[in-house]
């Protein structure tokens, strides 16, 4: 239950919340949700903007140019942690669903296998070069 599984695992969890949750564990769980991705210490976006931070400090010692389109892709990543994070926040007023966060999830999880993907690939070329 860590990494892109993890991730995957969550979203998939989620649709269990309402049926498994009171309501005032709901709101719970949601506020717990939206504090470790939005505050707690993660600057935003579960650490994602602070990742793609390091990957542009990566990108300038190292001067593999794929490091600046990850780090892009990290930003994204951050940008839409957040968004899923606000969702979780409004699922017990009934402002959103627990669907939606789902969905959000899921495509979260697709979007950083692909950027691992790619972070696997400026790595090796990287190797390749040294």
């Amino acid at each position: 239950s860590v990494g892109i599984g993890g991730i995957y695992y969550f979203a998939s969890c989620l649709h269990r919340w309402k049926l498994d949750f009171t309501e005032k564990e709901l709101k719970t769980a949601c506020n717990a949700a939206y504090a470790s991705i939005q505050a707690n210490g993660t600057g935003g976006g579960l650490y994602r903007h602070m990742y793609a931070e390091f990957l542009e400090y990566a990108r300038g010692a190292t001067g593999v140019g794929a490091l600046e389109d990850i780090a892009h892709g990290y930003h994204e990543a951050g940008r839409m942690w957040t968004e899923a994070a606000k969702v979780l926040k409004d699922v017990p007023c009934g402002c959103a669903s627990i669907a939606e966060a789902s969905a959000l999830m899921e495509g979260i999880a697709t979007r950083e296998h692909e950027l691992l993907s790619e972070l696997l690939c400026a790595a090796n070329l990287c190797c390749k070069n040294m």
